[in-house]
């Protein structure tokens, strides 16, 4: 309860600090540009106060079900990219991630670092997850990927884009998942010290394990509503990522 209050007592804060203005025109590619071109996507459209959140999913699956109630009591879809292994090991949570009516999107099969990878190997661990997440998720399974390292090779880019995928990456990172842990006061000051132009179509990183990520959605979902905010998956913004499951 502490907890809570002190949260929302930064989003108040921060949100008095970085007022709803409407954003001026930016430099940011358009999504059709990004989503055309091999590079990783990492921003949505502009000037529709739309905010995507995605989780990466590889590790533990601490508080899973806290995470589930947060976006359901603020009514958030979100997009979850999903490691083959981790569903494998969790699959009750995986199954309820596609029955929430998130979107799952492809995280590889293993973790793997693909720029220290064969071609073929990268190929494989794409479409092992791809085979088996069609199957058990159908449609809310889409053709979103997103690398298990920031890897800055055209030649992966390219790989990943032939087999049919977009890449998305993030606008802005939480940074759950870097040392020293982060506190949900940290993370929640994090996502709002942002500006709104920074923030509209703004793609959000948060990793799957962190209690405090999880403590601290419920006051960065409220702050950003109040800001004018409203929530989008990746497939809001890429339908043409759409898989069709084998009939």
């Amino acid at each position: 309860m502490v907890l809570g209050l002190v949260l929302l007592a930064v989003a108040i804060i921060v949100t008095a600090i970085f007022p709803q203005h409407s954003p001026p025109p930016s430099q940011t590619p358009s999504t059709e540009e990004q989503t055309t071109s091999s590079s990783p996507m990492e921003h949505g459209p502009m000037g529709r106060h739309q905010i995507a959140l995605t989780f990466d999913a590889e590790g533990g699956d601490e508080d899973m079900a806290d995470l589930l109630s947060a976006l359901q009591d603020g009514r958030v879809s979100a997009t979850f990219f999903l490691t083959g292994k981790w569903a494998d090991e969790h699959p009750a949570w995986a199954s309820l991630i596609a029955d929430s009516c998130h979107i799952i999107g492809n995280h590889s099969w293993g973790h793997r670092d693909p720029s220290q990878m064969e071609a073929w190997e990268v190929q494989q661990e794409v479409m092992r997850v791809e085979d088996r997440f069609v199957s058990l998720y159908g449609t809310q399974y889409r053709k979103l990927y997103r690398l298990p390292y920031p890897v800055n090779s055209a030649p992966v880019h390219q790989l990943v884009k032939s087999l049919g995928y977009h890449i998305v990456g993030w606008s802005i990172d939480s940074l759950d998942d870097s040392p020293p842990p982060k506190s949900a006061a940290f993370i929640t000051n994090r996502i709002l010290q942002h500006s709104n132009e920074d923030l509209d179509g703004a793609i959000l990183h948060f990793t799957i394990g962190k209690p405090d990520t999880v403590a601290s959605l419920p006051a960065i979902i409220a702050a950003l509503r109040d800001r004018g905010f409203e929530f989008a998956t990746i497939a809001d913004w890429i339908p043409e990522a759409e898989v069709i499951p084998p009939q």
